[in-house]
């Protein structure tokens, strides 16, 4: 057994003991012989919820040998109260990477920490490890389920029986769609990759497994469309496409996607008319 782990049956066993007696406590010292229905509910909560719920070290530490269980704040905020559809609905791993999806990319990797992520997550510090062993790892399984969920948008578009001009254009749509969320901060891979700019961390890996995704895609289409020269022109289009991103991010008003949809179709025409 790895000492982590010795640790985690360390903390439950003793965790277990203390929860008993805290259920079943007698405080006719000071007059009082039965827990109040509140009380009740409360601890039946804390036993119910005690691995999965409630971070152990935090509860240890909250003053268990005095006569009242004093919850952490952060149980008492992200814990018990947690929707219940949700916890059901979603097991650790689920509900951490939506969250980190969420902070990572509206607030930033490096303004996101471990602990402000368990908190809003709602899960036990010790579940979080156990599923992801670091930081980095977190930033890994989001970058890798954006790409994913973009391939799919990219295949679904890619599939259809629809003109090139149309499916071209359809690509960059995608690309207004994204860019009129208030929280747009351009392409999520790129944002990334500036933030953790080392190029064994995962972010640099994404940003060019991505790139290459969608350079990929546009060729293609070019080739079932029988336009020659596909993978140069790939080359170009992929330089629209991101160049339009960099500069709605920038200046938002600009209208970057749309002359870049634009700008795309027209090559698309011009190329396809060429002898």
């Amino acid at each position: 057994m790895s000492s982590f782990e010795a640790r985690q049956t360390s903390l439950f066993k003793l965790s277990h003991r203390l929860l008993l007696s805290t259920l079943f406590y007698d405080r006719t010292s000071q007059g009082v012989d039965h827990f109040t229905q509140k009380e009740k509910s409360v601890r039946a909560a804390m036993a119910c919820n005690l691995c999965a719920s409630i971070d152990l070290e935090d509860w240890m530490g909250k003053g268990l040998t005095t006569n009242k269980v004093e919850l952490s704040p952060r149980a008492g905020r992200g814990r018990l109260h947690f929707d219940r559809s949700k916890r059901r609905a979603l097991g650790v791993r689920e509900r951490v990477l939506a969250t980190a999806d969420n902070l990572f990319f509206n607030e930033g990797i490096h303004e996101t920490g471990i602990n402000k992520l368990i908190d809003q997550a709602g899960v036990a510090k010790a579940s979080f490890y156990s599923t992801f062993a670091s930081k980095d790892d977190l930033v890994e399984a989001c970058l890798e389920s954006r790409h994913k969920a973009s391939l799919v948008r990219l295949r679904k578009i890619e599939s259809q029986t629809a003109s090139l001009e149309t499916k071209i254009g359809d690509v960059f749509d995608l690309l207004v769609e994204a860019a009129s969320k208030s929280t747009f901060r351009g392409c999520i891979f790129v944002v990334a990759a500036i933030e953790q700019h080392g190029r064994n961390l995962p972010a640099f890996r994404w940003v060019r497994i991505h790139k290459l995704a969608v350079r990929d895609t546009f060729v293609r289409m070019l080739i079932s469309a029988g336009v020659n020269s596909a993978r140069e022109i790939a080359e170009q289009l992929s330089i629209i496409y991101d160049g339009s991103l960099v500069t709605a991010a920038v200046r938002p008003r600009s209208g970057a996607i749309q002359r870049a949809r634009f700008m795309a179709i027209s090559l698309i025409r011009s190329r396809s008319s060429a002898p």
